[in-house]
């Protein structure tokens, strides 16, 4: 039975429009491929910053407590450079940290909380570094004895 003229034109059609929409629905999946990589690539840079700047400043912490640390043990004043640097790139640490957390509500709840044990820390550390330079040679002087500390469990 041979095929007629109209026949192998609407197969021809049907196969085009099938491919058709074969092709489309590709170049819809691409595109939101293409969106949920674009999304998930701000939010991982976004991640990655803040992880960056909470790792920065909690090492500008150890350098500060380093640095306070090695003054209070040889009275050298050259210890105090880290303890200097922290103390001057600390708030800036902060501010990039606010701005990466500037669309998350509670992590800016977690960082007002911290800036606050952050400057109750460092007003210790600065404390003590005066309270030594005013006489007071012990190292677990009246300062680091005054600040709030967790209670003890009752043995």
């Amino acid at each position: 039975m041979p095929i007629s003229k109209l026949t192998f034109v609407r197969a021809t059609v049907a196969a085009i429009l099938v491919g058709m929409a074969a092709l489309i629905a590709i170049v819809a999946v691409n595109y939101w491929l293409v969106e949920r990589t674009r999304t998930n690539s701000e939010t991982l840079t976004r991640s990655r910053a803040i992880r960056s700047a909470i790792t920065n400043l909690r090492n500008l912490v150890i350098d500060a407590e380093t640095g306070q640390r090695g003054f209070l043990l040889t009275d050298d004043g050259d210890y105090l450079a880290p303890y200097r640097d922290a103390q001057r790139r600390i708030p800036e640490t902060i501010s990039n940290l606010k701005a990466a957390l500037r669309d998350d509500p509670q992590g800016m709840q977690e960082l007002d909380r911290l800036t606050v044990l952050l400057t109750a820390k460092l007003a210790e550390l600065k404390l003590t570094i005066e309270e030594f330079r005013a006489g007071n040679r012990s190292p677990a002087g009246s300062a680091a004895r005054s600040t709030t500390r967790p209670a003890r469990a009752a043995a």
